[in-house]
């Protein structure tokens, strides 16, 4: 004969939390109601009451088993489908996506003195940096622009070509605003001027647009700007190892040689700083070939004391006070 019980797991039931609990509260009412108990027919209450409660618990593991293979398919079919999508979208959305879940990292590099250093941009821009210069930028640019910052020194250009993102060179001064082009930006803070130089295509800088060869010359102290025509390869000599000086004052050139050559360099009298000088080095040249040159254009003499190259008229008297 079958089992009448058996009848109540053909139709499904909610499953309680503590199954055991529910049970045990129905034997009792049947206690109270032995009448109501068939042992002929049902079997002894105690096993009974184990063969329910161990079925309650199958069901409850079967469906827990079921539920997680649903869960492990739905991540399955929602990874696939994720896949498709972006696939569906094209690059353009799958960089879109990329820049959401993994953010662009700000990069900072720096030269030491001495020391040439080359960067290629995720882009497939070039930056070249000079001796003792740092130079921040993401590792990845944004979608509708591309932007680097100068910190300090001198670096020079290359930008690849893309009309729907500018590139923006920054420093502390000035915005430099390009779609493809090469150029050269002077800008270490020990100077007094920062200087914008193109060698290739068009730049725009606060409404200024230069051209190849023209130059931008912004005075710190004044805030006073002027353009000037010079030899780009000239300005970006630099590159190759090489000293060069481009319609320079006397004391920026000395500031850079005190920068290259680890001296300090003074004057004997105030004018002469205003000495203008354009000329180029080789790169085996050193600071006396170099200081031979420029005394020599200037119609001035120089003396070295221990780590100071003092700059003098000719037959200037050695007592009189220098000055940076």
């Amino acid at each position: 004969m079958k089992n009448p019980l058996s009848r109540a797991f053909r139709r499904p039931r909610p499953q309680p939390e503590n199954p055991g609990v529910g049970l045990d509260e129905a034997f009792d009412s049947l206690k109270n109601r032995p009448k109501m108990w068939d042992r002929s027919r049902m079997g002894e209450k105690g096993e009974v009451r184990q063969a329910v409660l161990q079925r309650l618990l199958d069901d409850i593991q079967r469906d827990q088993k079921r539920n997680r293979r649903l869960y492990q398919t739905i991540s399955a079919a929602a990874s696939v489908l994720l896949i498709a999508v972006v696939g569906w979208l094209g690059v353009e959305y799958r960089h879109e996506l990329q820049r959401i879940i993994f953010p662009a990292e700000l990069i900072v590099v720096s030269t030491g003195e001495g020391e040439l250093k080359t960067l290629t941009l995720s882009d497939g821009s070039e930056i070249s940096m000079n001796e003792s210069s740092t130079i921040r930028y993401p590792s990845r640019f944004a979608r509708d622009k591309r932007e680097v910052m100068l910190l300090d020194g001198e670096a020079f250009f290359q930008v690849q070509k893309d009309p729907n993102r500018p590139f923006f060179a920054r420093t502390n001064i000035t915005t430099t605003r390009v779609l493809g082009t090469s150029f050269n930006i002077n800008a270490y803070a020990w100077m007094e001027t920062e200087q914008i130089t193109v060698a290739s295509g068009q730049v725009s800088i606060a409404n200024e647009i230069l051209a190849p060869n023209d130059q931008l010359v912004y005075e710190k102290e004044s805030g006073i700007t002027s353009r000037r025509v010079v030899k780009a390869e000239d300005v970006a000599l630099w590159r190759d190892g090489r000293l060069a000086f481009v319609d320079q004052d006397f004391k920026s050139v000395a500031r850079i040689l005190e920068n290259k050559f680890g001296v300090v360099i003074q004057f004997g009298d105030a004018d002469l700083k205003a000495l203008r000088f354009t000329a180029r080095f080789e790169k085996a040249d050193g600071l006396l070939e170099v200081l031979d040159l420029l005394t020599l254009a200037g119609g001035v003499e120089y003396r070295i004391v221990q780590n100071t190259v003092e700059i003098t008229r000719p037959n200037q008297q050695n007592n009189r006070p220098m000055m940076k």
